[in-house]
């Protein structure tokens, strides 16, 4: 019996030397290969954070609302354009909005993805743009939007109390997709 249960010994320690054999040149080349294995980056992305209202952060927090437009002014121009009121102006596209709904803690978040930015320019019935002059700059300025067109939800905080049961129903007081064409 003991010889039996020394065989055994035998062709486990066998295998096992077999194994290291096989294994151990390999282990030279795992620092190597780690090396050069391309690095996972991740790239920032480029995220405007807006305040919002409870009723439009509800309503694209339940997939209802999926354009949010801001009024350009003389002082925020810049967040939306660069090189504002110059030839090369152009609009700064954001990969996404990171949308905030009040002040008080805790503090409902969306990151809510950008598909596409558009500038929507107020126009009478005529077809003119409409102007008007700026308060705080004296400025004559044209009256427009600038329109996002929402995709995927990213990432959402502290948004448990847009779900309560005994919250009021949703508010369609929101702008539409079809009101900007």
């Amino acid at each position: 019996m003991s010889k039996n249960c020394q065989t055994i010994s035998e062709q486990y320690s066998n295998n096992r030397r077999t194994f290291a054999l096989n294994v151990r040149p390999f282990s030279k080349y795992i620092d190597l290969l780690l090396y050069l294995q391309p690095e996972k980056t991740v790239l920032p992305m480029n995220i405007l954070s807006l305040q919002i209202t409870g009723g439009n952060f509800e309503a694209i927090l339940k997939g209802v609302q999926k354009i949010e437009t801001r009024k350009i002014l003389p002082n925020t121009i810049k967040k939306y354009f660069t090189n504002p009121n110059t030839k090369e102006m152009q609009v700064i596209k954001y990969d996404a909005l990171r949308l905030i709904n009040g002040r008080t803690h805790p503090i409902p978040e969306l990151t809510v993805q950008v598909l596409k930015e558009e500038v929507v320019f107020e126009t009478d019935e005529k077809g003119n743009e409409i102007t008007y002059i700026d308060d705080q700059t004296g400025e004559e300025c044209v009256l427009c939007f600038i329109a996002y067109h929402l995709g995927e939800i990213i990432d959402q905080k502290n948004t448990e109390k847009f779900f309560d049961e005994n919250r009021p129903p949703l508010t369609d007081n929101f702008v539409k997709e079809e009101e900007l064409i």
